[in-house]
């Protein structure tokens, strides 16, 4: 046996990880579904989200610019149905992004683009779950914090 096909040695350590990232990650990407546009969610509401534009500032950040369409319902009930995408690993969550695209499609990609999400802070946790939910809160924007939309005071239907 060759000196670096012995199992002692580091040049057969590092290839059998290599091996084993790339055997997980065909793995990752044989499992993700293919995006199809009629898993998203289309509604009024979701569309009134997407109309939010950003802006690079002289801080050379992003910043929000809203559409009058947006500003219409700033700090005025607003219900959303879409799929939940953790912020954090837990069971339940109070907060969370909701998005009108499943979590196990990749919310970058795709003939769609990126889809519009929302920072969702509930009255009540709920579970994760991959079906679709549904909620009304209060709309916020905020345009000088991290969060320039947020539904807040949520809670499901």
């Amino acid at each position: 046996m060759t000196a670096w096909l012995h199992p002692t040695s580091l040049m057969y350590k590092k290839s059998f990880v290599l091996l084993l990232v790339v055997f997980f990650s065909v793995a990752a990407m044989a499992q993700q579904r293919a995006h199809k546009s009629t898993d998203q969610i289309n509604s009024l509401n979701w569309s009134i989200l997407a109309t939010i534009n950003y802006v690079l500032n002289d801080k050379n950040q992003f910043s929000p610019v809203y559409s009058e369409s947006v500003k219409r319902f700033k700090d005025k009930p607003f219900d959303l149905e879409g799929y939940l995408i953790p912020v954090k690993a837990r069971k339940t969550h109070h907060t969370f992004l909701l998005s009108p695209l499943p979590v196990n499609q990749c919310n970058f990609c795709g003939a769609n683009g990126i889809p519009a999400m929302i920072y969702v802070e509930s009255k009540q946790p709920i579970a994760f779950t991959g079906k679709t939910i549904h909620l009304t809160g209060i709309l916020r924007l905020d345009d000088t914090g991290d969060v320039p939309v947020r539904l807040v005071e949520a809670e499901f239907f």
